[in-house]
């Protein structure tokens, strides 16, 4: 299981662009909380997200699961 690192202007910049490119990814529920189904995100998206990602140079954290 791995945490990334991000400030939150990275990750509404993530949402923005999942927003925009793959709507159906995005499930909202009541009280405003989003689940997102990586299955709905293209390979060209995902790329996409990873290659920003690594402009802004976020890293990973390895975390053990308890």
């Amino acid at each position: 299981m791995y945490v990334t690192l991000c400030t939150p202007e990275q990750v509404g910049v993530i949402f923005l662009l999942l927003r925009k490119h793959s709507p159906d990814a995005l499930d909202f529920e009541e009280g405003g909380k989003v689940d997102i189904s990586m299955e709905g995100v293209s390979d060209t998206l995902l790329r996409r997200l990873l290659d920003q990602m690594d402009m802004w140079g976020i890293g990973y954290l390895p975390v053990k699961k308890r």
